[in-house]
């Protein structure tokens, strides 16, 4: 799931009480904007086609033997080097997360250009 809703900073974001919308405020254009929201959806998709992320993969150009997955999952480890200093030459731990500060990094290199 993805949208682009405003143009350059989101300021803030915030649910509504029933848990059904989000709303974002941006931080220069001033417009508020409501989105639909429903989690549920996104779960019940996860529990009919299988465990952890196996739904997704059919998403992808190629699934997950294609070349895009390769390629986000060449970025995904290079993004680890980044952040525990590329640099350097002893051994490193290799994690099945990134933080999220260099989220923003790895869909920039994949073409995506989400504000941050």
């Amino acid at each position: 799931m993805a949208s682009t809703a405003h143009p350059n900073r989101v300021r803030d974001v915030r649910a509504s009480y029933d848990g059904q919308y989000l709303f974002t405020s941006g931080e220069l254009d001033n417009i508020v904007h409501m989105l639909r929201f429903n989690p549920h959806l996104l779960l019940a998709q996860a529990q009919l086609d299988g465990k952890d992320l196996i739904s997704f993969y059919k998403l992808l150009e190629g699934r997950r033997e294609g070349k895009f997955f390769k390629e986000m999952t060449d970025l995904f480890y290079y993004s680890q080097l980044r952040f525990q200093d590329i640099y350097r030459y002893d051994r490193r731990e290799v994690t099945p997360k990134i933080p999220s500060s260099k989220i923003s990094f790895v869909m920039r290199a994949l073409g995506y250009y989400p504000t941050e």
